[in-house]
């Protein structure tokens, strides 16, 4: 289901699913991330659920939580992600993680490099006349073990007039460089304790 205007990026708590028939196909991307082949094939063809939540901590950063099952009730890490722009480690250490708010009205905004961010990730958004804030996260994650940087952006986007949450991600490894974009679709409101 298209997600609802309230919905927003400053308020992504819910329950999301991928729509396989608007993202692109995952199994090249899980190759060249090196993931173990029963994975490769396992993964496109289950059922992943995200449950998000969304808070501010007392330093008023943003923090987003993201908690993954699949199919078969198999449970992914939660993946914490806080936009301070701040380098952190997964739980485990095995990856390390920037996020932050970035602006596509700013000129030319930048990675964590300090280069412009690939036209990949910024372009294709609708612009909201209406916008008064950052509405897009930028994450850039880091896995020395498996040798890959990936590159994303989070937003909202319009498919055939409805409105979805996408990550549009760009990875790289060595000499290769592979794009994939992500399409959830609202589930609903995460359940009441």
């Amino acid at each position: 289901m298209a997600a609802p205007e309230a919905i927003t990026m400053h308020d992504l708590s819910g329950i999301w699913g991928f729509n396989k028939s608007l993202s692109d196909d995952p199994e090249p991307w899980y190759k060249l991330q090196g993931m173990p082949w029963i994975f490769q094939k396992l993964l496109p063809r289950a059922t992943v659920t995200n449950r998000i939540t969304q808070t501010t901590d007392e330093s008023g950063f943003t923090r987003i939580q993201t908690y993954s099952k699949m199919s078969g009730g198999f449970e992914f890490n939660p993946e914490p992600y806080i936009l301070d722009g701040l380098e952190h480690a997964t739980p485990g250490g095995i990856q390390r993680v920037r996020a932050e708010w970035v602006d596509f009205r700013r000129p030319k905004p930048t990675n964590v490099r300090g280069e412009p961010i690939d036209s990949y990730l910024t372009q294709g958004w609708p612009e909201d006349s209406n916008a008064t804030t950052w509405d897009h996260v930028y994450v850039h994650t880091k896995n020395d073990n498996g040798g890959w940087i990936v590159e994303d952006v989070w937003g909202f986007s319009l498919i055939d007039g409805k409105r979805y949450f996408v990550t549009r991600s760009l990875m790289r490894k060595g000499e290769y460089c592979m794009r994939m974009a992500l399409v959830r679709e609202w589930k609903g409101p995460l359940p009441q304790p």
